[in-house]
C-alpha cells in the first residue's frame, strides 16, 4: 500500500508544474468581451488635401468626458475605448473654421468612421454639423447589441 501511495505522489509531483502553467496562462488566452467602441477618420481641407496636426476633441454628452488627439501625418485620427452613447466631435486648426459634429451616437463595439473636411476661415468661425455617420460597421466583423434592463429582468 505504501508503494502505491508513493507512485501517486510521484505522479502528482510530475503533473503539478504542468497544472501550474495551465492555470497561469489560461487568463491570457481568454479574450475579454468589451462594449467599447471607437471613432476613426481622416481630416482633409476643402481641396481634398490631408491635414496633419488637427486637434480632434471627442466629448460624451451624458458624462462630459473629453478625449483629445491630433491627426497624424496622413490626416488620420483614432479615439478608442469609448463607451456607447452620444458624442460631440470638434476639429480645430489655426487658419480654418472649427468643425463641430453633434448628434453622433456610438453603439456597442462600433468603429464609427467620421471623415471631416475643414474650410479656410477665421478662427472665430464655426461650422456645426447635426447628424451621425451611417450605422454600418465597416471596420470589423464583430456584432454587439444593447440589451435593455427590462429585458434582462424579464428573463425566465
Amino acid at each position: 500500500m505504501r508503494a502505491n501511495s508513493a507512485c501517486c505522489l510521484d505522479r502528482l509531483l510530475r503533473l503539478l508544474p504542468t497544472a501550474f502553467l495551465v492555470a497561469l496562462l489560461s487568463p491570457c488566452m481568454v479574450f475579454p468581451q468589451t462594449a467599447n467602441g471607437s471613432i476613426v477618420g481622416t481630416v482633409k481641407d476643402s481641396s481634398g488635401g490631408l491635414m496633419p496636426g488637427v486637434a480632434i476633441t471627442v466629448r460624451q454628452i451624458e458624462t462630459g468626458l473629453i478625449r483629445a488627439t491630433l491627426t497624424d501625418e496622413d490626416g488620420r485620427y483614432e479615439v478608442a475605448l469609448l463607451e456607447p452613447g452620444d458624442y460631440q466631435i470638434t476639429a480645430e486648426m489655426e487658419g480654418f473654421k472649427t468643425e463641430v459634429i453633434r448628434g453622433m451616437t456610438l453603439r456597442v463595439q462600433q468603429t464609427a468612421v467620421l471623415n471631416i473636411s475643414l474650410s479656410v476661415g477665421e478662427v472665430s468661425e464655426t461650422v456645426e454639423v447635426l447628424g451621425a455617420p451611417a450605422l454600418v460597421e465597416s471596420k470589423n466583423a464583430s456584432v454587439g447589441a444593447v440589451i435593455e434592463r427590462k429585458k434582462i429582468v424579464d428573463l425566465p
